[in-house]
This record gives structure tokens, sequence and C-alpha cells, in this order.
């Protein structure tokens, strides 16, 4: 086998290294005159482009956007007036507005901010059935009423059946076996 020729340099790669070299399956001619005009360009930029400016610009990406010159002020955001005193001092200052006979006086109601907790699948169904004997004692009661109740149990049902993970045959020997125990 001939030696290669002297211009040529032969380089072993690392696997699949031309994924890196060669992205998308491009040719290798084409990917090499790419990469050597951005490296050209790189090392000779010629002359720098002047910086634009890019005021106006900004103007009229604010003004497309909706945001005003007038904008609020950075100190209000960050410090708003009725952040400036702690609960405590509120409360304190409200006791003495009391007792000095101040007619201004703001009543804060203490709101419950925690929501309640959703209704389990098991409330609902019991729910239903209250609801669903409720009506059936109802001399009023259509039929359609008591369809349309009977539907939504069993939209419960199978939902409960769905919610269900798979358990395997063990699982229901040890729940058993720890039902005759207990």
């Amino acid at each position: 086998m001939a030696p290669p020729p002297l211009n040529v340099r032969i380089e072993f790669l690392l696997k699949n290294s031309t994924s890196q070299y060669q992205p998308l399956d491009q040719g290798i001619i084409a990917n090499f005159k790419a990469k050597s005009t951005i490296l050209e360009r790189a090392d000779d930029p010629g002359e720098p482009e002047p910086p634009h400016d890019l005021s106006e610009l900004l103007r009229e990406a604010q003004a497309v956007a909706g945001i005003s010159e007038d904008a609020r002020d950075l100190q209000s955001f960050m410090a708003p007036e009725d952040e400036d005193e702690e609960p405590e001092q509120q409360v304190d200052l409200q006791i003495m507005d009391y007792y000095t006979g101040k007619q201004d006086v703001e009543v804060i109601e203490e709101e419950d901010d925690e929501p309640e907790p959703p209704l389990s699948l098991s409330q609902a169904i019991c729910a239903l059935s209250t609801l669903q004997r409720y009506v059936e004692e109802q001399e009023d009661s259509t039929i359609d009423d008591v369809k349309a109740l009977n539907a939504i149990e069993r939209r419960l049902h199978l939902k409960g059946i769905k919610s269900r993970k798979q358990t395997t045959i063990n699982d229901y020997f040890s729940r058993s076996a720890a039902l005759k125990d207990g």
C-alpha cells in the first residue's frame, strides 16, 4: 500500500465524531466549505459595522407591547407604602385607635386563605346515594331525575374502578390474611 500524498493529513477520529463534523448527513466538501468560510470571517472580519441606534426600535417595541414611558416607579414597586408597617404594628395601632376613640378605624377581617380540600370519590358517592334516596322519596320526582342520578352514579363508580392500581395475587392473599388476623 502506497503512502498518502504529502498534502493529505490522516487523522483517526473517535466513534460517532462524524455526526459533529457532518451534521444531518451533509456532504464532506459542502460542510468543509461552510466551516472554512466561518473561520475565515472570524480571523479577518474586515471593517466592523458601526453600532446601530436601537433606541427608536426599542420605543416602537414598547409601544406595540403597550408599555408606556410613565410606567410605575421601581422604588414604589419594590417598597409599596402599605407594606411599610408590620402586621403587629398595624394591630397595635388599631388597639390604640380603639381606646383613644378615633372613628376612622378600619377593621381587618381575617380571611381563611386555605381553600377547602376537594371531596374524595367515596364522599361523592355517599352524597349521591343520599340525594338518590331523597329524590326517590319525593312524590313529584320524575323518572328522568332518577335516570340522571343513576348515570352520575355509574360514572363515579367507573372513575373509582379506573383509579385503582393494579395489584398482584400476592397482595390479595396478604390482605385476606391480614383481615383474618385482625
